[in-house]
């Protein structure tokens, strides 16, 4: 089993002078026989031995629990990363310190101080207690943020030594900064609706399942819709009626192979993936189900990076997590395995697909096969402008 910590044992000079007086003052005692400088020398030794049965038993029972912890944040929003500490001896942790580092490769966060990615903090933990720590931080722009190299230095009651403990266990920490969203104000007419179970008070689609209540009686009706026990109470035959529903449905695909051959990913990246930022949230905040296509390479598939359809906000954060992760630079797959896999491999066309980044002769090509079939392609442009409808 993997250490939770890895123990370095330090000592200032005074007590290392101590140390090494110790057997001058025994060995003048017994040649004097004097029992001042005797008791001197014992107590020299008790003070030695409590100092490390201290920092042993201490350091030997200062835990972090395990916990995945994720803090995430639009830019301009500020939050707090928290380092659980528990003391499970009967002494307390005193004069202590501890420290992070926050691995932050895209300066996601802001920086305040001349050393932003590393703290340094006071540790005081009564025994048997658990306590957690802060780190504030300020999002600034898109990226992922790990802490890293926990680390925490517990000191003796008279600070005459100390033991340095670095961090090996499984706490994880990250700070997850979304995309700052660029606003597209075309989506309210990309509202293709079937049969769902989102009440709509005008959708053409009902569901049976769902009584909003009865009506007089009309001659185009059909029979298993009359409600007898309405119809004996009012002495009027009554209709049922149900509540109308929809399902709105997108497939949102995200290109950001380059044409160029300096880097694999797309020069205005940011912008595109603001732009799907707006649109997972508009999505989220309307009830429409989507999933995502994005053609970058993952371990373990050559068809790039795929999240299955679905609604909700947890569904929503699910993207924007995918978001705040991709990377410029980036290996991705060609547009033609992409395409391919979103309109061959499924039992029914898209209805609806939103398409951002690099358009180009094969987005043409497949989505002038899929118009034929039903689908409506939209292009954002990244450059700003009105969407494009490719196909219909």
């Amino acid at each position: 089993m993997k250490k939770e910590w890895l123990i370095e044992s330090r000592h200032s000079r005074t007590y290392t002078a101590m140390l090494m007086l110790v057997p001058f003052l025994l060995l003048t005692a017994v040649i004097m026989r004097d029992i001042l400088m005797a008791s001197l020398s014992v107590f020299f030794i008790l003070f030695v031995f409590v100092n490390r049965w201290y920092l042993r038993y201490v350091t030997s029972r200062l835990t972090i629990p395990y916990e995945h912890q994720t803090i995430r944040l639009f830019p301009g929003e500020e939050g707090h990363v928290t380092i659980p500490f528990t003391n499970q001896s009967r002494l307390p942790v005193i004069n202590g310190t501890w420290g992070c580092h926050l691995y932050d490769h895209e300066s996601a966060l802001g920086k305040n101080t001349d050393d932003p990615s590393s703290y340094q903090k006071s540790l005081s933990i009564p025994p048997g207690t658990s306590r957690r720590f802060s780190v504030p931080v300020q999002a600034v722009k898109r990226g992922t943020v790990q802490v890293r190299s926990l680390e925490a230095v517990i000191y003796d009651p008279f600070r005459l030594s100390f033991v340095k403990m670095q961090y090996h266990g499984s706490f994880r920490g990250d700070v997850v900064v979304y995309p700052d969203p660029a606003a597209l104000s075309q989506l309210k007419t990309l509202h293709l609706q079937e049969k769902g179970q989102h009440v709509q008070p005008f959708s053409l689609f009902e569901d049976v399942t769902m009584p909003r209540g009865t009506r007089p009686y009309q001659s185009k009706d059909p029979f298993n819709r009359l409600n007898w026990k309405a119809t004996a109470r009012t002495g009027e035959i009554q209709t049922n009626v149900y509540e109308n529903v929809t399902l709105s449905k997108w497939t949102m695909v995200i290109n950001v192979r380059s044409d160029e051959t300096v880097s694999s990913t797309i020069p205005d990246l940011e912008t595109v993936l603001s732009q799907a930022c707006f649109a997972v949230r508009y999505a989220v905040r309307h009830q429409i189900r989507f999933d995502l296509y994005v053609n970058v390479r993952i371990p373990g598939s050559d068809n790039g990076l795929y999240l299955a359809a679905d609604e909700g906000k947890q569904h929503g954060m699910r993207a924007l997590e995918i978001f705040a992760r991709l990377r410029h630079g980036q290996l991705t797959i060609s547009e033609d395995r992409l395409l391919q896999r979103i309109l061959s491999s499924r039992s029914e066309p898209p209805k609806a697909i939103l398409h951002f980044g690099t358009y180009g002769y094969m987005e043409r090509f497949y989505y002038g096969k899929a118009g034929k079939l039903g689908t409506q392609a939209i292009l954002i442009p990244s450059e700003g402008g009105d969407a494009d409808v490719l196909a219909t």
